[in-house]
């Protein structure tokens, strides 16, 4: 119904009342000899003021006065008082049903406000305790274990699943129970864990193992939080259990399958030291040995019948020595290990200067304290990446750079070629493969910036032990 009619209908409603309280008084006594306005009126006010509104009740005290005075009071007939004391009358009994409707008026509205206050207090409380059985419900089916602490710190809740995974019941968890389902060895440093987030109000992570009741274990994460009201007082702590061991597992067989690729690598680089020792003080020292002989033949005797096909073995076994020298430089360069990273990096950027590629080389850092794996490491890096410039990227320049970071070290081999979308996926090449897993297994990351016709820059952060950062460094 629109405001307008429903006001409508409350001061009609309020009218009548007026004319049927004078009516009805009129019918009792028809020659008043008290006041005129009496219970009758004051009734109808009070009616009007307390379900139709203070308007309509103002309504029904001026109606009910209005036709009081005119039906009953002389000179009848007119709206007129002439004694005095129906004029002091009158008065008064205006001045009571005001009083009489402010009121009942305000305390209509302390009522209103009242059922309006309970209405929503219940409201809010049949929510809360929905959303208590909905959080319940949801915490027990919940496939992560869940706890509550009190104010104190004392268990108070945990869930079906943390009990499947501990192998204890509810009440066993309660108060400081939980502390019967961690390992013993782990139990110390759980507790001071909890005990040094808990004085201090904040959250805390915390990894253990579960001994369940028949010796088996289980690997458990828990992280929790601390719970403050709404004036900021702690009230408790609420957390979560995660069961790892499938993850503590799978770790285990991944760190496992590292270790045996790192010592597939490093047999791998041994055996390319063996087979360039082998080649270098084997058949390179036959090949030289045959190629000194017939040179000594050549400067003895002069000019013979076979000079020609002499001096063609004589560039074949040139040929062969230069390659295979280059062979041995690539399997292990001697001077790794002779003189050293840095010298065997210029000696790379030499080789690649012969076969089209100048490298400018840009060493920032102290190479003296890296462990033989890590030089092995960037060495390998850095000559699969100016490969890859001189087969794909159709570039004549390449800059590395080698330089101290914090903590680490950090290679880039950058060219100004074609380049290529990195985003495109496609297959990668073994090189890029064998790049990324030698720096993985270092514990370094390798990344990859190119953009077609932009050039490629290949990165590979490296860390350091923190005894190889010298002092003074960025890293110290």
């Amino acid at each position: 119904m629109p405001r307008s009619l429903a006001a409508a209908v409350r001061f009609l409603a309020a009218f009548v009342m007026a004319i049927a309280a004078v009516m009805l008084r009129y019918v009792v006594d028809p020659v008043p000899e008290s006041s005129p306005a009496d219970l009758l009126v004051y009734l109808a006010v009070y009616v009007a003021a307390r379900w139709l509104g203070a308007g309509p009740a103002v309504l029904v005290l001026g109606v009910g006065l209005a036709a009081f005075v005119y039906f009953c009071l002389p000179p009848h007939g007119q709206l007129a008082v002439t004694e005095l004391r129906h004029q002091i009358g009158l008065i008064v009994s205006v001045v009571l049903g005001l009083t009489l409707i402010w009121v009942v008026a305000r305390r209509t509205r302390e009522l209103v406000r009242l059922e309006r206050e309970i209405a929503n207090r219940e409201l809010a409380e049949a929510r809360l305790r929905m959303g208590r059985e909905e959080f319940r419900a949801l915490a027990e089916k919940c496939p992560t274990g869940i706890f509550r602490t009190d104010a104190s710190g004392a268990c108070t809740y945990v869930n079906e699943y943390w009990c499947r995974l501990s192998g204890r019941t509810g009440a066993e968890a309660l108060g400081g129970g939980w502390g019967e389902a961690i390992h013993p060895e782990d139990l110390p440093r759980v507790l001071d864990t909890w005990r040094d987030a808990f004085a201090a109000r904040r959250s805390y992570t915390v990894e253990y193992r579960i001994r369940l009741p028949e010796g088996r274990l289980r690997h458990a994460i828990t992280t929790a939080q601390p719970v403050f009201d709404e004036r900021g007082d702690f009230t408790h702590y609420i957390g979560t259990v995660l069961d790892i061991s499938d993850l503590k597992q799978a770790y285990s067989s991944l760190a496992r399958k590292e270790e045996v690729l790192r010592n597939l690598i490093e047999a791998q680089e041994y055996e390319k030291q063996t087979i360039g020792h082998d080649i270098h003080d084997g058949l390179l020292q036959y090949a030289i040995g045959s190629r000194m002989l017939l040179e000594s033949l050549v400067h003895d005797h002069g000019t013979t019948p076979d000079a020609d096909v002499i001096e063609t073995v004589l560039g074949y076994l040139g040929k062969g020595i230069a390659e295979g020298r280059q062979v041995v430089r690539g399997m292990r360069p001697p001077l790794l290990d002779d003189l050293g990273l840095g010298a065997a990096l210029e000696d790379l950027a030499d080789q690649f200067a012969g076969l089209g590629v100048r490298v400018e080389c840009r060493i920032d850092a102290d190479l003296t304290a890296l462990s033989p794996s890590l030089q092995t490491t960037i060495y390998r890096v850095m000559q699969e990446s100016l490969n890859n410039v001189r087969k794909h990227s159709g570039s004549d320049r390449a800059v590395v750079s080698l330089r101290q970071t914090e903590g680490g070290l950090r290679l880039e081999v950058e060219d100004h070629g074609r380049g290529f979308d990195v985003g495109a996926g496609g297959p990668q090449g073994f090189g890029l493969i064998g790049m990324t897993e030698r720096v993985r297994l270092a514990g370094g990351t390798l990344r990859i910036d190119s953009n077609p016709g932009r050039g490629t820059r290949v990165s590979a952060e490296l860390p350091l032990p923190v005894s190889a950062v010298p002092a003074g460094s960025p890293g110290a």
